[in-house]
């Protein structure tokens, strides 16, 4: 078994369009449907503490990793 992956991004459009943002979370949606492994993509500011404390609570991760550009 693999790990099950949950990614939050605020797609701001300061290092890459938004639209291609999107284009890249539906990608990777779909990698994880055709690998029986599903990929949860919260839209969020993870400086936004009420909403960090709502995924944090409802995915309780165990590993985390903050890739900024």
């Amino acid at each position: 078994d693999g790990y099950d992956v949950v990614i939050i991004d605020i797609l701001n459009s300061e290092t890459t369009p938004r639209e291609s943002k999107k284009v890249n979370i539906k990608n990777l949606i779909k990698l994880g449907e055709i690998n029986n492994n599903p990929i949860k993509f919260y839209e969020s500011d993870i400086t936004n503490e009420s909403e960090m404390n709502s995924i944090f609570q409802n995915e309780q991760p165990t590993s985390l990793i903050h890739a900024a550009a």
